[in-house]
Order: structure tokens, then sequence, then C-alpha cells
């Protein structure tokens, strides 16, 4: 296990499946249950979990194996596309807003 594969917030804590790379379990911290697991077509290269928002608006990103970046809003499960070609990607701490590198040029 590496930082790649681990994601934790305040209320949540995402593994990436050791055994399927396409799957993230999803734990719950104050009772340590795992509630759900999402799974996504490729292979999940990285993965952040958004830090500022409720339980009930927890997102997560991952970068797949063609370096493209997808979001899943966890309480609903649907993967939306935010860009191609993303070489890396990290929430910010204070507010909700994702920075991505792609092709050589900074997206927020």
């Amino acid at each position: 296990m590496n930082k790649n594969h681990i994601a934790i917030s305040n209320d949540i804590l995402i593994i990436l499946d050791s055994n399927n790379n396409k799957v993230l379990r999803i734990f719950d911290i104050k009772d340590g249950t795992s509630n759900k697991t999402i799974t996504h077509s490729m292979e999940i290269i990285k993965f952040e979990l958004n830090q500022v928002t409720t339980s009930l608006e927890r997102k997560v990103t991952i970068i797949d194996s063609n370096k493209d970046c997808w979001m899943n809003l966890l309480n609903k499960d649907e993967w939306f596309k935010v860009n191609t070609m993303v070489d890396s990607m990290k929430w910010n701490n204070k507010y909700d807003v994702l920075c991505l590198i792609s092709d050589n040029s900074i997206i927020t």
C-alpha cells in the first residue's frame, strides 16, 4: 500500500482494492464499516477525495489508465468526465476546488 492507494477525509476512508484496480472501497471512519464500493471501467492510477464538503456532497476524483480524470459523487455513484490527458490533480484543503495539470496546462 502507498499514498496512491488511500484517501481520507474527516468522515470517509477510501482504499483502492488490491485485487481489482478498478474498484474503490469506501469505509465510514466513525464505525469502520464498509458502506459501499464504486467501480470504474478502467484501471485507477490515482485518486483524491475532497476535504471541505459534507458527507452528502463528498466527491472523489480519479485518473485512470487512459489519463482521463473522472469525478464521482459518492452518494450518487455517477461518473463525470472532467478532462483528458491529466498528469496530476489535487483538491484544495480550504475550498471545494480541484486543480489539474493536463497537457502542461493548469486547470482549476
